[in-house]
């Protein structure tokens, strides 16, 4: 499985314990993203948890706090605008090499 794809957003709900935050479902995975970045729909960058990216440290941070306060259960990973992707998009195209 790739780190860092993009894929469609299938579904986006409030986060409960932050209201900065939206938790989209991507792929059936809970992936969180900054409130209101994103439509239902919307093509946008999926990093794993597992991926360490620049852009992805100040949400592994967050999701490090809340996991541990096990307010957030299930969540996969992060995603981001498409908006600095210098590319033609495509759904599943594997762009870890992007970031690194």
């Amino acid at each position: 499985m790739s780190l860092i794809t993009i894929e469609r957003i299938l579904n986006i709900l409030p986060c409960e314990i932050d209201n900065d935050l939206d938790i989209l479902n991507i792929l059936g995975y809970k992936v969180i993203a900054k409130r209101g970045e994103f439509n239902i729909g919307d093509m946008c960058i999926y990093i794993r948890s597992s991926a360490t990216t620049n852009i992805s440290k100040e949400y592994h941070k967050f999701l490090i706090i809340m996991k541990n306060k096990n307010k957030v259960k299930d969540i996969t990973g992060i995603a981001i605008s498409l908006s600095n992707y210098p590319y033609e998009p495509a759904i599943g195209l594997d762009i870890y090499n992007f970031f690194i």
